[in-house]
């Protein structure tokens, strides 16, 4: 062991705590240590650098354990199931679109103790047991830390069409109000359809897959991406000042009370809620298709808005 540890790391990994900290043996990954948040962690280590990533679910994936369950399924944490198997725990996630199957060591550590992973260079990994057909080429040896608290989390819909979510970056993501995020959520816990309404339409949260979900407008059938994203310090979209003590001409709702809902400013200067005018500029009558103020032309087809939206409102 010792020889091993002083290897140098693949690629640069990180060291890890001193060896004088590491017992000889490595612990078995689902021990009997009585269970509490701040003495006990379910975790696994990320295969590529052998980080430490304490799941969020710590207390469903306990008593699932304590039950004699074989697995848990975790929806929140892209589908993963934790597979309870002695020595060893493992996490194993199915593939998501480019993304391939995965394999994680998992293990339910005493806080502040020092485990020994060991590098597998066939397969580049890092896991808890050794390797079956080769010398683990290094070691590399963790300290467990507790989980955080469960964060707060927030729900937002892609502006680009479900086709380009893999080059959607963070500016493509919009929150939804936090009453519809709170909705959402209590869909996605109990893998029902939820229903919002923004404005003068109706959508449907659907398709719960992992962190990501479908967003239909009933009316259109339009469909976006949405996704489950933490809440931290998101924000609130600012409301323009033209608009601060104005209302929407179709709901009637204020725009300072609804700064997450999008709006589009028409070309005759009489601004609306995305969600509220797209019912005007998806007339099948083209000539139908008016201010509802002024009654001036809308040449607008459908689809995305034009340029003079704040941004493209959820499920056009």
């Amino acid at each position: 062991d010792n020889s091993m540890s002083a290897a140098p790391p693949p690629n640069g990994m990180p060291a890890g705590p001193p060896r004088a900290m590491i017992a000889d043996a490595t612990p078995q990954s689902c021990g009997p240590v009585p269970y509490s948040r701040d003495r006990v962690c379910w975790g696994s280590f990320e295969r590529n650098t052998g980080q430490w990533c304490p799941f969020v679910e710590q207390d469903e994936i306990e008593s699932a354990f304590r039950a004699g369950q074989g697995s848990i399924l975790l929806p929140n944490c892209f589908n993963a199931t934790v597979h309870f198997a002695q020595p060893h725990c493992h996490q194993s996630t199915p593939a998501f679109g480019a993304k391939p199957a995965g394999f994680r060591s998992v293990l339910r550590g005493e806080v502040g103790s020092i485990v020994r992973l060991h590098y597998w260079s066939r397969s580049k990994t890092f896991r808890l047991d050794r390797p079956t057909s080769d010398l683990p080429s290094y070691v590399m040896d963790i300290q467990i830390t507790a989980a955080p608290e469960p964060a707060a989390t927030v729900w937002q819909w892609l502006d680009l069409p479900t086709a380009q979510l893999s080059s959607a970056t963070e500016a493509n993501w919009h929150t939804f109000a936090p009453e519809h995020s709170a909705i959402i959520q209590q869909a996605a816990a109990t893998a029902e359809h939820a229903t919002i309404m923004v404005g003068l339409s109706q959508y449907t949260i659907r398709d719960f897959d992992g962190p990501y979900a479908a967003q239909i407008n009933i009316r259109t059938n339009a469909r976006r991406v949405v996704r489950r994203a933490p809440a931290g310090d998101l924000p609130v979209p600012p409301t323009p000042d033209d608009l601060a003590e104005e209302v929407c001409g179709l709901c009637t709702e204020d725009f300072a009370k609804t700064p997450h809902w999008p709006t589009l400013r028409l070309a005759c200067s009489h601004t609306f809620h995305y969600s509220c005018i797209q019912n005007v500029l998806t007339m099948e009558n083209i000539a139908a298709r008016k201010c509802p103020l002024c009654r001036a032309p809308l040449d607008f087809a459908g689809g995305s808005p034009p340029l003079g939206a704040r941004h493209d409102g959820p499920g056009s």
